[in-house]
């Protein structure tokens, strides 16, 4: 819990940190940062929520706010060698995961999940 950056807003106080939980900080002159983590937001979903379960809305609330997504995409270069192999053999397997588990948590038709790939996918990780 000490000073970051980039984060957007001050380290929590004693008394915010205790509403929390952290009822083991004794007081302002202990360093929480030493034995108190925060987690932001975590998404747990299923078949039924996963559409719908994280949902943004305006608020009156003019503080500060920070979202970070971080977007992973395969190596678009030459792969010739045996290692290069490997890494594209392995990106398939992850993508046929990943549509599988599409699959399972929102009951969509494997042909529009398909389809979704092909359209985003390069062709040598299908």
């Amino acid at each position: 819990m000490g000073w970051c950056d980039p984060c957007a807003a001050d380290p929590l106080n004693i008394h915010e940190l205790r509403d929390l939980g952290a009822v083991w900080v004794k007081s302002a002159k202990s360093n929480p940062s030493e034995d108190v983590f925060v987690t932001r937001l975590h998404i747990q979903y299923d078949r039924d929520e996963f559409p719908n379960d994280l949902m943004f809305r305006v608020t009156d609330d003019n503080s500060n706010f920070q979202g970070r997504y971080i977007m992973n995409q395969p190596f678009e270069g030459e792969l010739t060698c045996e290692a290069g192999q490997a890494y594209l053999a392995r990106k398939r397997d992850e993508i046929r995961a990943d549509a599988l588990a599409l699959r399972e948590l929102t009951n969509w038709r494997q042909s529009d999940i398909d389809q979704l790939i092909s359209e985003s996918v390069p062709a040598r990780f299908r």
